[in-house]
Order: structure tokens, then sequence, then C-alpha cells
């Protein structure tokens, strides 16, 4: 006998079959777990640094390429890219997936502190801004 001739024959078993699907599939439905934003850290740092009025230029040899110097030696640190524009700088560091985000921008922040000092010796550090020189 073919499926169609057996739920024509016996419909109260075959109800009793497509309530127990429906019933098992809301059941399910429920007891679903969906994540609709799952909790990953995208692997990159920027560091986006202004220097009112310099040229592309001056950012790339005076701000750019020293973050990158030292940024190059943080742990972890797959690839390092910056993109020096009118007075912006963007320094971009990629990292593994699964590295801990939060350890590589501590590391980041210790790691560029020595560079602020060394750049803040022969000017102002103390939070002063004045109009010849804004800090990077």
């Amino acid at each position: 006998m073919s499926v169609p001739g057996y739920s024509v024959k016996h419909r109260v078993t075959m109800t009793m079959f497509y309530t127990l699907v429906i019933a098992f599939g809301i059941f399910s439905f429920f007891r679903l777990q969906l994540d609709l934003y799952p909790d990953m850290e995208i692997p990159y740092i920027l560091v986006m640094t202004t220097y009112i009025g310099a040229s592309p230029a001056d950012i790339e040899t005076l701000v750019s390429r020293p973050i990158e110097e030292t940024v190059v030696s943080v742990t972890g640190v797959k690839n390092v890219t910056s993109n020096s524009k009118e007075n912006v700088g963007i320094v971009m560091l990629e990292f593994d997936w699964g590295y801990d985000m939060d350890q590589a921008q501590q590391a980041r922040s210790r790691q560029g502190q020595p560079a602020r000092r060394r750049r803040c010796a022969h000017r102002h550090c103390d939070g002063s801004v004045d109009a010849a020189h804004r800090h990077v």
C-alpha cells in the first residue's frame, strides 16, 4: 500500500502523526538558542592621529612611521599598515583571530608611551596646546 493510500484509510493515525511533528517543531523552535550578535572581537586596532596643518609627507615621517616602528614590537601583531592624509594619520594593527584584544590594547598603550615621551621632550606635554603645535 502506498503512503497516500495509507493516509486516506487511516486518517486519525496520520492526523496524530502530523500533530506530533508540528508539536515537536514548536517545542524545538522555542528551545533553539539563537545568538543574533555573537560575542566576537575583530582583530584590528586603529591608531588615529591628527596634526593640524601638516602635509601627508609630514604626517608619514613625523607621526605614522614612528608609531609603526613602536607598535611593530607588540606581541601578536600580524600586519601593520598606515595611511597618511592631510592633517590625519591612521595606523592599523592586524592581529590573529582569537587574540585577546584587551591585552593587545594594553600592550599597544605601553609601547606608545615611550614614543610620546620622546616627542614631548622638545615641546609642551602638560596638555596645553598652542596654535603652532598640537598634540599627536
